[in-house]
Order: structure tokens, then sequence, then C-alpha cells
């Protein structure tokens, strides 16, 4: 999946793949009821960030807050 940022920071409407949202309502399951994704951010004027974890819950907008380090030229 990729996506690219309006001028917040912010993708809009990436929709992906989570488990159930009855998971999280048991006491059996409840602990593997999120989806977790890894992240990557780029930007050419900016130091990549690679492998963020950002982990998902089925019918819940979720924020990935990231804080980029400009790039030394």
């Amino acid at each position: 999946y990729r996506g690219v940022t309006d001028n917040s920071g912010i993708v809009d409407q990436i929709q992906l793949p989570a488990i159930p949202a009855l998971y999280s309502q048991s006491p059996e399951t409840a602990a593997d009821s999120g989806t977790n994704y890894r992240v990557a951010i780029r930007h050419p004027s900016f130091e990549e960030q690679s492998d963020v974890q950002a982990t998902i819950f089925d019918q819940i907008q979720t924020i990935l807050p990231v804080m980029l380090r400009p790039r030394i030229q």
C-alpha cells in the first residue's frame, strides 16, 4: 500500500486489512485484536524513516505520529 500525504502530512482513505473487531470483545483473543504493519516514510528534504511499526484496529482510524529530521545537504 502506498499513499502521499497532503500539506498537513495526512494520508487519507487508505484502508488496510485488519483483524475483525469481534476479536477485541473476547478475553481469549483481545490481546491479538490489532494488526501490525511496518511503515516507511520518505521525503527528499528529510531523512528516511523505515520499519516504523503501526498497529491498526478494525473500523478505527489510526494516527501514526512521525517526526522527520531535515536532511543535511
